[in-house]
């Protein structure tokens, strides 16, 4: 991918963050992820092998989370992303975005 295509989606991803509710769920879980020790995840990560089966990215999401020494900033994550409501309410703001642009989002 050029850097151009790269530059733009980080672009994106800013605007994304500018445009969430301050006291939004997307916000509070951005929050809580941002809040890790990145050595620790990026420590864990590996290329997703059944990325386009329909399971497949799903399950490699779970594997990073699935470890009984995880810290505890870690079990808000993971408990955060468990309560329907949150998924919910975020996934809602982040199409009241998306239909301000039209019903596209910028980041592929």
């Amino acid at each position: 991918m050029s850097f151009a295509v790269e530059l733009r989606r980080f672009q994106s991803l800013v605007l994304l963050m500018c445009c969430l509710p301050p006291d939004g769920k997307c916000r509070e879980i951005f929050d809580l992820a941002l809040a890790l020790d990145n050595k620790d995840i990026l420590g864990r990560l590996t290329p997703p092998e059944d990325f386009e089966q329909p399971h497949g990215f799903q399950s490699w999401l779970e594997s990073i989370w699935a470890r009984e020494d995880r810290s505890r900033e870690e079990d808000e994550v993971v408990w955060w992303q468990n309560v329907p409501e949150n998924l919910e309410v975020a996934i809602d703001e982040i199409r009241a975005v998306e239909e301000r642009l039209g019903g596209r989002w910028l980041v592929s």
